[in-house]
């Protein structure tokens, strides 16, 4: 998987080249997508629904249209690679690729050679093997809304599970979190604590459906906030505050507080973006939490209700049902029913 690539409209020669060198750079060869017209709409389409490796576009003018297009194609598919034929090297150009916004900008007119080498690079130094279920999930995450993903994320993450094999699994989660993730030097800090407070390797960890929903749910959460700071850079704050502070009491007007933006502003934007309010959002994060006490840490249910400054137990648990369908109890129970399952399966195969 991962080995298909995008032409939009270029010069008949250069499409030609570019052609026969992609059809025959190995014994994999490229599936190509040609496209005449960029429509804003049909290509955030195509980039929800597909991944592709790479991108190939002519700039004949730097203006506001082509940065919209390569805006487009970083946010909809964040690793996909953005090569520019140009007939002059511009500042605008330069600033896209010190940004990371562009792989590499190549002077027309072209030779086949120089031509054979960027497909070749391409083959081979973005050597992807993607799963049709990483990629199953990468569109369904692009396509949905943060509510209506969390509804089916145990039964998302059970099926991937089921899917993918055991050796490839750690893999295909780091790769997966490479196709949804962009590159922008914003989320940086919000990537390096998804990495430090989740390992991607996984080495502690047997990897069940619970670890396995933890990480897809931080990486769903990550790329939700990313999605509106894009629309709303000022959200950088909030999701900071949410982040940083998920183990205290988080109330709308306090969070709005330390953002400086208005309080039905921010109610209005969670709801509309994330589908649910913010209230629910800071329930969820805070229930997710809990849950990785409970998993990890073997925490008792009164320790973590105050851990995450619920004013009673009774109220943590009456959250705890209301967003994950069972109780605390009960939750912690089928915990230790599945670790023994795996125990059992490990002197099995041991045996």
């Amino acid at each position: 998987m991962g080995n298909k690539i995008i032409f939009f409209k270029l010069d008949p020669l250069l499409e030609k080249a570019l052609f026969q060198v992609a059809g025959n750079v190995s014994e994999h060869n490229f599936e190509i997508c040609t496209i005449q017209k960029f429509e804003n709409k049909s290509i955030a389409d195509l980039l929800k629904n597909e991944y592709f490796r790479g991108v190939f576009l002519e700039c004949s003018t730097i203006n506001d249209v082509f940065f919209r297009k390569i805006n487009i194609i970083n946010q909809l598919s964040p690793k996909t690679k953005i090569y520019v034929f140009s007939n002059e090297i511009t500042t605008g150009l330069v600033s896209l690729l010190e940004k990371r916004k562009i792989e590499k900008i190549m002077l027309l007119p072209l030779s086949f050679r120089i031509i054979n080498k960027v497909i070749f690079e391409l083959k081979h130094t973005q050597n992807l093997t993607v799963e049709p279920i990483t990629l199953k999930l990468r569109k369904l995450i692009l396509n949905s809304t943060y509510s209506e993903v969390y509804s089916e994320l145990f039964i998302i993450c059970t099926n991937y599970i089921e899917q993918i094999s055991r050796a490839n699994l750690s893999a295909q989660l780091s790769m997966l979190r490479k196709v949804v993730l962009s590159n922008d030097s914003y989320s940086e800090k919000f990537k390096n604590d998804f990495e430090s407070n989740f390992t991607l390797n996984f080495s502690d960890h047997e990897l069940t459906a619970y670890v396995v929903e933890f990480f897809i749910f931080d990486l769903v959460d990550l790329f939700y906030q990313e999605q509106l700071i894009r629309k709303k850079p000022f959200f950088l704050n909030v999701f900071e505050c949410v982040n940083t502070q998920i183990h205290s009491d988080l109330f709308l007007s306090n969070v709005a507080e330390q953002a400086n933006i208005s309080a039905s502003y921010l109610s209005r934007a969670i709801s509309k973006e994330f589908g649910f309010s913010f209230n629910k959002y800071i329930q969820i994060k805070k229930v997710e939490e809990a849950k990785k006490e409970f998993y990890f840490n073997d925490e008792k249910v009164i320790d973590v209700s105050f851990k995450l400054s619920f004013s009673e137990p009774s109220y943590f648990s009456k959250v705890f049902k209301k967003i994950q369908g069972e109780t605390p109890i009960q939750y912690k129970k089928n915990i230790i029913l599945e670790k023994e399952k795996a125990g059992n399966k490990d002197e099995e195969s041991c045996s």
